[in-house]
């Protein structure tokens, strides 16, 4: 007997169809196997938390297009809200698909109704915030003001407000986030009044960093550093509306001062004395001055190992009893 071809045993193997590219595919998976990969892989939930917490908002919400299952985990994480042009342009289209917030805004108001669609879709907390300039006339002073009070927003840690070239009032509300706020930079805002009896604290900053920031008293801001309990980083560069500043925090462990004349504001109080009252922890402290004559005096700081001083001639720093003056350099 004849034994059979060895090619007429083959199977004829149908053409493989693609999926549509709309298939979710881990969806298709048995919950058998889901079980396995899920008994093998304890963190993986957690892992997923983890990543989408510390992607920005657009990216954050684009996750939810990878699978059904993973719909709900844009919801049940911190937010990372970055408010910039990018949220009002190409992308507020993917961001509508997805969770239904954009729609039927006006092209100068996109970013605005995008923000608050955000944070009425998401239930909180905001791990951190960040707001650059407006490019709109509209007035959005108590847009920004009904944001902060928003409870998407009541546990923000992270806060960056950014006005731009056009001095902006910073939000009052924006201090609810008190409590639980760790790093905080401002610029080009003005700060509002700090009452003597405010229960107003910051158990929590790490790091404060004002730029060209306008505080109507020294005494303002001798509040807000006395509540700042646990400061470890400083930054000011163009604060004006006092001449003098007093720190005493001892935790603090890095500051950093920049001061500039600002070109066509004369009217403007300049900064000439700042006096570190208590810097046991200071480990790091760079000046950098240019066209306005600055005092530096810091009391004592046994710990400190970083000096940087780049300044115009006239200005003077003092640590304990060494004096440093940068003067005019004399004419051949």
């Amino acid at each position: 007997m004849e034994a059979e071809p060895l090619n007429s045993r083959r199977r004829v193997e149908p053409d493989r169809e693609e999926p549509p590219s709309s298939l979710d595919l881990i969806s298709r998976l048995p919950d058998e196997m889901l079980h396995i990969i899920i008994s093998l892989l304890p963190m993986i939930s957690a892992i997923l938390h983890i990543i989408i917490s510390h992607l920005p908002t657009i990216s954050a919400v684009s996750t939810t297009l990878v699978s059904k299952r993973w719909r709900h985990l844009w919801h049940s994480v911190p937010l990372n809200l970055e408010i910039d042009d990018q949220l009002a342009k190409q992308n507020h289209k993917r961001i509508a698909a997805v969770s239904s917030i954009v729609t039927n805004c006006k092209q100068n108001h996109k970013r605005i109704a995008a923000v608050s669609s955000i944070l009425a879709a998401h239930p909180g907390p905001a791990r951190s915030v960040s707001i650059d300039p407006f490019r709109t006339t509209c007035k959005v002073d108590t847009t920004l003001d009904s944001w902060f009070r928003s409870s998407t927003l009541s546990c923000v840690e992270n806060l960056r407000f950014d006005a731009g070239t056009v001095m902006r009032s910073f939000p009052l509300s924006a201090f609810r986030c008190a409590p639980t706020l760790r790093i905080v930079s401002i610029s080009t805002c003005y700060l509002p009044e700090i009452h003597a009896n405010s229960m107003l604290l910051f158990p929590q900053l790490k790091r404060l960093l004002l730029y060209d920031v306008y505080i109507c008293k020294a005494t303002n801001i001798d509040r807000l550093f006395t509540r700042c309990i646990v400061l470890e980083a400083l930054h000011l560069e163009g604060v004006h509306g006092f001449t003098q500043l007093n720190i005493q925090m001892p935790n603090l462990r890095t500051i950093s001062v920049a001061s500039y004349w600002k070109r066509n504001t004369t009217e403007l109080i300049q900064l000439d004395t700042v006096q570190i009252m208590d810097a046991s922890c200071l480990e790091r402290l760079v000046i950098c001055v240019d066209d306005v004559p600055l005092l530096i005096q810091v009391a004592n700081a046994p710990k400190l190992m970083v000096l940087g001083f780049a300044s115009y001639p006239g200005c003077q720093l003092v640590i304990g009893r060494i004096n440093f003056l940068v003067e005019q350099p004399s004419s051949c």
